[in-house]
């Protein structure tokens, strides 16, 4: 695990769906992180217990992490929520985001246990609205160059 996404990513295992970081562009507000799909994580046990499938909706929450922590790297001295939201949690993060809206999700493919992705993702915009950021995503994941899953989503930051 890569310790720079748990200090910008207020998840932690076994909802923690970005491994390691694996390329970024702060010119194109875009990035590329990496997760591997052990067969023995949790969500395998019970979807489907005779026929594993990595869940859609878990595909969406994982480009919406890559998206945060883009978010957090590329603005973590320079965007005044940084400087407005200085107090820390008890994991030492000072935002809290959430997710708000998904747009154009598509599952293309079943993603399977035991296989790495490449989840990627960009900002789209960033607006503010009542001391409330509003960042606008758009992701898909990659599974041996193989597009398995997309989406538009709108995440909130407090």
């Amino acid at each position: 695990m890569h310790k720079e996404i748990l200090k910008f990513l207020p998840h932690r295992d076994p909802f923690l769906f970005v491994d390691s970081l694996y390329d970024y562009s702060f010119e194109d507000k875009s990035i590329v992180c990496i997760k591997q799909l052990d067969k023995s994580h949790p969500v395998f046990e019970g979807h489907f217990p005779d026929d594993h499938i990595f869940p859609g909706v878990l595909s969406t929450e994982a480009i919406a992490q890559a998206g945060i922590f883009l978010f957090s790297k590329l603005f973590q001295d320079k965007h005044p929520i940084f400087t407005y939201l200085r107090e820390k949690d008890e994991h030492g993060l000072s935002a809290k985001f959430y997710l708000a809206g998904i747009e154009n999700a598509k599952y293309h493919h079943m993603i399977r246990p035991s296989c790495e992705i490449k989840i990627y993702s960009r900002i789209l915009n960033i607006k503010l609205a009542k001391d409330i950021y509003v960042v606008k995503l758009q992701g898909h994941i990659e599974h041996n160059d193989k597009k398995m899953a997309e989406s538009i989503l709108t995440c909130v930051i407090k």
